[in-house]
Parts: structure tokens; sequence; C-alpha cells
């Protein structure tokens, strides 16, 4: 799919994209992506973050982490491993 989608810039078909997600995450550095001048990358903020659900979703580590319980499963719990 990131072939045809070169392909089709590159044919005129396509004048531009602006892409949020990928499906190999974090997009790889050397990826064809990150230096095309038509593709914008966008680093998934394309929304506003809820004040009252983000407060929430803290308060609910906050509780599971001072109960002894593991964070892993929760929503928005980042994975060092996967790098993001």
């Amino acid at each position: 799919m990131d072939d045809d989608l070169l392909a089709l810039l590159a044919s005129g078909h396509l004048a531009g994209a602006t892409l949020d997600v990928f499906r190999t995450e974090p997009l790889p550095a050397e990826h064809p992506f990150w230096g095309h001048p038509a593709i914008t990358i966008t680093p998934h903020t394309s929304a506003r973050t809820l004040r009252d659900e983000s407060i929430a979703q803290i308060a609910r580590k906050i509780a599971a982490f001072a109960h002894g319980q593991p964070l892993a499963q929760l929503s928005g719990v980042v994975d060092v491993v996967l790098g993001y």
C-alpha cells in the first residue's frame, strides 16, 4: 500500500497526502514518506485533549498503581518497547 501511494504521487494522480497512522508504528526512520515533498506526517495530535476524560483516565491509573494493579492494560499507556 505504501508503494501504491508513492506511485500515485509520482504519476501526479494525487497531489499530496497527509498521514497520521501507518502500517508499521512508529514509522521507521528510513521510510520514504519522511522525505517525500508531497507527504505531510502528523504526530497523532489531530484532536484536542478532552479535559474531563483525561482527568478520569489519570485518576484510574493512579488508583490502579496505588492498589498494586498492572497498568499495561489501561488505555493511554505508552509501550516503550513499541515506541508509542
